[in-house]
């Protein structure tokens, strides 16, 4: 298997950064299944796949509301 050579791992900094939630949000949602799980990269870190989080991105575009009087 030969991975993509556009494929990265994002650190929470720059997930937090490109969907713009916090980080206690992102680990909430993972634990909930409704963001993507990291990968272990070593011991101490972690890592999101980009994809897998453009992907979700994606996804929430698609379910995009009508702001109005209910969502301010």
């Amino acid at each position: 298997m030969h991975p993509d050579p556009e494929m990265r791992f994002l650190r929470m900094p720059e997930v937090e950064a490109k969907v713009g939630l916090k980080k206690r949000t992102i680990q909430y949602m993972v634990k909930e299944g409704a963001f993507p799980e990291p990968v272990q990269l070593n011991e101490r870190s972690i890592g999101f796949v980009e994809s897998e989080v453009n992907a979700w991105m994606l996804a929430r575009m698609e379910k995009r509301v009508e702001i109005g009087d209910n969502h301010e």
